[in-house]
């Protein structure tokens, strides 16, 4: 499960670099703030996600 959900976040972040972070509603961003919360700190998926944020919250600035 863990692996799967690491690859889910890089295709989020994939499909966030085509369709611009503007167009992410707020829902999604949401459920990924919810999703990071339930994973260890310090994992790769955590950091993989904390990246895909980043780039949502970098776009809404």
């Amino acid at each position: 499960m863990h692996f799967n959900q690491y690859w889910a976040y890089h295709a989020v972040g994939a499909v966030i670099d085509t369709v611009g972070p503007g167009r992410v509603e707020l829902s999604t961003i949401r459920r990924l703030r919810q999703g990071l919360a339930l994973i260890p700190e310090d994992s790769d998926r955590a950091r993989t996600l904390r990246a895909v944020l980043a780039r949502v919250d970098y776009g809404a600035a």
